[in-house]
């Protein structure tokens, strides 16, 4: 495990294009969430994207948004496979 401390996309970013770093990151998290099955609550939510290394303020920022994501994709992959 690394020693250095999470970067927060928030905190650690430039001020200018916050809104398409937090939709890149939301995307990014929705993928891990979906790999790992973090999707079925928000409990998982939090903890799949705490072990996968985010950023604890990145994770209660963003959790709900990436699950509704992942949420989206789920639906979206079941209706095409029909």
């Amino acid at each position: 495990m690394s020693t250095s401390p999470a970067k927060c996309f928030l905190l650690d970013g430039p001020l200018m294009g916050v809104e398409e770093r937090r939709a890149a990151m939301t995307l990014q998290m929705a993928a891990v969430l979906l790999a790992d099955d973090g999707v079925v609550d928000p409990a998982d939510t939090h903890r799949t994207l705490h072990a996968a290394g985010y950023n604890a303020i990145d994770v209660m920022m963003l959790a709900e948004a990436a699950r509704y994501e992942a949420h989206q994709q789920l639906i979206a992959k079941v209706i095409s496979d029909d």
